[in-house]
């Protein structure tokens, strides 16, 4: 199993601020971010999702992650405000059902004390990388919010 586009994401832009890179103009994490999957989504994943064997990953443990140090801010960027002050605008994005919805919205909060301009949406009923299956009128609605939320920032 490999990262999860998020924490790349996060990962990315963190790397560009620490060797002083030109940033995106914006940026949009979906159904991951600079963060261990944590907190209540990740414990009750199982129950919300009717799988009881159902866990969210120990993102450290992923072979990605090996040899790394968690407290680097190039690894977890969210845990460290002086990076995510220079964060480009983020979107993040997630579902209710996402075992990532706690680090999500976790990081979205850690960017407004940053003084980022942030946005955070939250779907209802969706799972992890809900995104993905295309056909689905939220997936849709994120894509046209990501479009928009980039059209904003970038014109």
């Amino acid at each position: 199993m490999a990262a999860r586009p998020g924490v790349l994401t996060a990962q990315t832009v963190a790397r560009l601020i620490t060797e002083n890179q030109s940033l995106p103009g914006a940026i949009a994490m979906f159904c991951g971010t600079g963060l261990e999957m944590a907190g209540d989504s990740a414990a009750t994943v199982g129950v919300l999702t009717g799988q009881v064997d159902a866990a969210a990953p120990d993102l450290a443990a992923l072979p990605y992650f090996s040899g790394v140090r968690p407290n680097d801010p190039l690894v977890f960027p969210g845990h460290h405000t002086d990076v995510l002050a220079a964060f480009p605008p983020s979107l993040l994005i997630t579902g209710t059902r996402d075992f990532a919805a706690s680090s999500v919205m976790t990081m979205h909060r850690r960017l407004l004390v940053a003084g980022v301009d942030t946005g955070l949406l939250c779907f209802d009923g969706m799972w992890h990388a809900f995104h993905m299956a295309t056909t689905l009128p939220e997936a849709r609605e994120a894509f046209a919010a990501v479009s928009h939320f980039f059209g904003r920032h970038l014109g």
